[in-house]
């Protein structure tokens, strides 16, 4: 019996904290190695020494073959440049 085959994933995601003036993000970069064209709904909590934060936000991404079009970031502050992250996200083609 065979197994079936993976479909190829098409999102890479990196994570970062940033200094923002006197302030602090955390930065979520989504980028599409794929061809078409995705919507993609991104979530994040993460809990720092000044406590929890969450954000929810939708990037669109463009085909890989568009360059800077296929990456974006979604950029929540927070407390601190540091703690804990979850991050999670659901892409569909448009």
């Amino acid at each position: 019996e065979q197994k079936p085959v993976e479909d190829k994933k098409c999102v890479s995601t990196d994570t970062r904290y940033v200094k923002a003036g006197n302030g602090s993000t955390f930065r979520i970069t989504l980028k599409n190695d794929c061809e078409q064209r995705l919507r993609c709904t991104v979530r994040a909590y993460h809990v720092d020494s000044s406590g929890p934060h969450t954000g929810k936000g939708t990037l669109t991404l463009g085909p890989k073959s568009k360059g800077a079009q296929a990456s974006k970031d979604f950029v929540m502050k927070v407390g601190d440049m540091g703690g804990s992250a979850n991050i999670s996200h659901a892409c569909k083609t448009i």
